[in-house]
C-alpha cells in the first residue's frame, strides 16, 4: 500500500542554515519548537514518506522586534523550502500564509492526492495557508500540533500595543483552530483549555530522538558543570536559578548559561561577582548539545505553578535525558508518570530546595531509561499521526483521543 503523501508547514530550517537566521533573528535551531520541527522531518525521512516541507521562518517582527523588513527565500532541497515574505508587522502574517499557498501551488500541487498537511504549531500564516491549500486540494486533511496555548504564555516585555496585538491574534487563531481537522497536544489539560470541539487529538508530550548526541563525544574534567540551555528568562526562573546556584558553596561546581532573554543583563552581572558563572551566549544546535553532553548535571529551573506549565510540556527534559546525564528539574501535570521518574526533583520551590537536589544528581547517575523513551520516538509519533488521519478521514469516531503512553 502506497503510503500517504505528507506536507509539514513549518518554522525551522536546517541546522546549517543557523548562522543564517541567527544574523536576521537571534534565533537559532536550539528553540524547541525547531527542534521538534527537524525530529518530524528526518522520521517522515526514515520511514519513507513523500513529503514536502514549506517553512515560514519566525525571526520577530519588523520594527518591533526585528530590524528585518523582508525575509529572504531560501531553498533547501527540491522538497524543502524557506519561504520569504514581508516582515513589518502590519502585513506579515498575510505575507507569510500567501507566500506558504503559493509556494505550494509552484512546486507541490497534486489535486488528486490525500494530502496530510501537519502544522507545526499554532500559527495564523500557517492555518490560513492549510486551509487555502485545503480549499486547492479538497484530498487535504489538516492535523495542528499545538505546542502551547497562546493566551496563557506571557512576553518578558510586554507593552499595551504587543498585549493589544496578542489579543487579536489569540482571537484570531482560535478562530482558524475550529476549521482544523484534527489536533496534536501535549497534555489532556490542553484539550480543554484549546477549542477543539470534540475532533480527533493525538495527546504526545514529547519527541525522544535516540541519536541525538551520537556525533559527539563526551569531554570530562575536575569541574562539576552544571548547564542551562534556552530562553534565559525571569519568566521561566532564570534568577531562580542564579539565587540557587548562589547556595552552592562548593567550588568546585560552576554554572554555564546558554541562550537569550531579559535575564542576560542580570546573568552578566552575576557573573563579574561569581567567577564560577558562565555566560556563553547563543549557541550553535550543535554547540548546545556538545555542552550538554559534556555536563555533570543539567538543569531547567521552570516552576509548577505558574499558569502556562498545566498546558505545556518542556521539550528540554527530554534531549536532557538523552545525554545520559543526571537531569534536575520540576515536573508538571503534563508530565507522563514514567518520565517523572527520571529526573531529579527538588523537594520544594525554594532555591535552596534546587541547590540540594543539584548536588544530590551530581553524585548520582542518570535515571535515563532508554527502553522507555523508546515509545515517545518521532518515528512512533508519526505511526499515530498516520492513525490519526485515518480516524478523521474514515470519520471513525467522535471525540476520540489516542495518546502515546
Amino acid at each position: 500500500m502506497e503510503k500517504n503523501k505528507y506536507l509539514f508547514i513549518c518554522s525551522t530550517y536546517p541546522e546549517d542554515l543557523d548562522s543564517f537566521f541567527l544574523k536576521l533573528s537571534g534565533k537559532d535551531s536550539t528553540t524547541s519548537g525547531n527542534i521538534h520541527s527537524l525530529s518530524i522531518i528526518k522520521a517522515l525521512n526514515n520511514l519513507g514518506y513523500k513529503n514536502f516541507v514549506i517553512s515560514g521562518a519566525s525571526i520577530g517582527h519588523f520594527p518591533l522586534n526585528s530590524h528585518v523588513k523582508k525575509v529572504p527565500s531560501v531553498k533547501v532541497s527540491d522538497s524543502f523550502f524557506c519561504v520569504g515574505y514581508n516582515n513589518h508587522f502590519l502585513v506579515s502574517q498575510q505575507s507569510k500564509a500567501k507566500a506558504i499557498y503559493k509556494c505550494y501551488k509552484k512546486y507541490c500541487n497534486d489535486r488528486s492526492s490525500n494530502i496530510n498537511i501537519l502544522l507545526a504549531d499554532i500559527h495564523e500564516p500557517f492555518a490560513r495557508a492549510a486551509l487555502k491549500i485545503k480549499r486547492l486540494n479538497p484530498n487535504a486533511r489538516i492535523v495542528n500540533i499545538c505546542l502551547d496555548v497562546p493566551d496563557t504564555i506571557k512576553s518578558s516585555n510586554e507593552t499595551k500595543l504587543r498585549r493589544f496585538l496578542k489579543k487579536i491574534s489569540v482571537k484570531r487563531n482560535n478562530k482558524l483552530l475550529t476549521k482544523m481537522d484534527g489536533f496534536v497536544v501535549l497534555s489532556k489539560e490542553m484539550i480543554k483549555r484549546l477549542p477543539i470541539n470534540g475532533k480527533p487529538v493525538l495527546v504526545s508530550p514529547c519527541l525522544a530522538e535516540s541519536n541525538l548526541y551520537s556525533e559527539f563525544k563526551k569531554q570530562n574534567d575536575e569541574k562539576i558543570k552544571v548547564v542551562y540551555c534556552g530562553v534565559l528568562s525571569r519568566q521561566y526562573n532564570a534568577d531562580f536559578l542564579l539565587d540557587a546556584f548562589s547556595k552552592i558553596e562548593d567550588e568546585r561546581f560552576e554554572l554555564y548559561l546558554a541562550g537569550k532573554g531579559d535575564a542576560v543583563e542580570l546573568i552578566k552581572e552575576k557573573s563579574q561577582l561569581n567567577n564560577r558563572i558562565h555566560y556563553l551566549g547563543e549557541l550553535s544546535r550543535k554547540d548546545a548539545l556538545q555542552l550538554q553532553l559534556n555536563a555533570n548535571v543539567l538543569v531547567n529551573p521552570r516552576l509548577p505553578e505558574n499558569t502556562y506549565t498545566s498546558f505545556s510540556f518542556p521539550s528540554k527534559t527530554i534531549s536532557y535525558l538523552l545525554s545520559n546525564n543526571p537531569v534536575v528539574c520540576y515536573t508538571f501535570s503534563s508530565f507522563p508518570n514514567d518520565i517523572k521518574k527520571m529526573v531529579f526533583e527538588p523537594k520544594a520551590t525554594t532555591p535552596e530546595s534546587l541547590a540540594e537536589a543539584i548536588i544530590e544528581a551530581s553524585t548520582k547517575k542518570s535515571k535515563a531509561d532508554f527502553s522507555v523513551l523508546k515509545k515517545y520516538s518521532p518515528e512512533e509519533f508519526i505511526n499515530r499521526i498516520d492513525k490519526l488521519f485515518a480516524i478523521i478521514r474514515n470519520d471513525e469516531e467522535k471525540n476520540c483521543i489516542l495518546s502515546i503512553e
